[in-house]
């Protein structure tokens, strides 16, 4: 019984060591993001054209896929615990399909880009030396501009009150992944992170998809 207590011990002790060891001080990443956003904002201004104008009402799909870029820093404390500051920017196009009129008018057309930055915890599972998933919560401020061209920008500065283009708000994002470890100081990383923000005074949700490289620098 002693020989099996000890054997038990000194398995432990190994496991918790060979974790330690395949911890390291810092995580640092930097890669492409995919972000499918939507906004009622670009609605409401194509509305407000249209109440102005009296031209036939636009239709406007709401949804935008932008490409952009995901950078994050990662203290670790330990072996699953970590504090993480994440800053992510998209970009995207929109045009606006106007209904047939006996006029002909130009479309507005949007440039949307959303940018964030936040951080709070992530807890990592790092039983596995090759493949360590983890799951994250962060706090962020999210600031939108809907980046109207430059016919939109005068019409809407003829209006009273003109509505908001860009606004900056508190958001949250709930999300996971996982490390794929290519060498000791190196690993490919896949996120998925559901993003639900306040901009424009709307409660909004989408999601990103960011791939990429985490530099591994230190040792717990």
């Amino acid at each position: 019984m002693k020989s099996f207590c000890l054997q038990v011990l000194i398995f432990l002790s190994f496991s918790i060591v060979c974790v330690a060891q395949n911890t390291p001080d810092w995580e640092l990443y930097g890669g492409f993001q995919f972000t499918n956003y939507h906004t009622a904002q670009i609605q409401k201004v194509v509305n407000s054209l249209d109440s102005a104008t009296g031209s036939a009402a636009p239709i406007a799909n709401t949804h935008s896929n932008m490409i952009g870029w995901n950078f994050s820093a990662q203290q670790n404390a330990n072996s699953w615990f970590s504090g993480i500051i994440d800053f992510g920017g998209g970009y995207g196009n929109k045009s606006v399909t106007l209904r047939p009129s006996g006029a002909t008018r130009t479309p507005p057309s949007f440039k949307p880009a959303i940018f964030t930055m936040g951080g709070g915890p992530q807890f990592t599972y790092r039983r596995n030396e090759r493949v360590q998933p983890f799951v994250r919560m962060i706090c962020a401020a999210a600031y939108a501009n809907l980046n109207p061209d430059a016919n939109t920008t005068n019409a809407l500065g003829t209006i009273f009150p003109s509505p908001s283009t860009n606004e900056t708000a508190f958001a949250l994002l709930f999300g996971g992944g996982f490390d794929y470890r290519l060498k000791n100081y190196s690993s490919f990383r896949f996120v998925g992170d559901y993003l639900h923000s306040f901009v424009f005074n709307e409660s909004e949700s989408y999601y990103r998809i960011s791939v990429g490289i985490t530099f591994r620098i230190g040792n717990k």
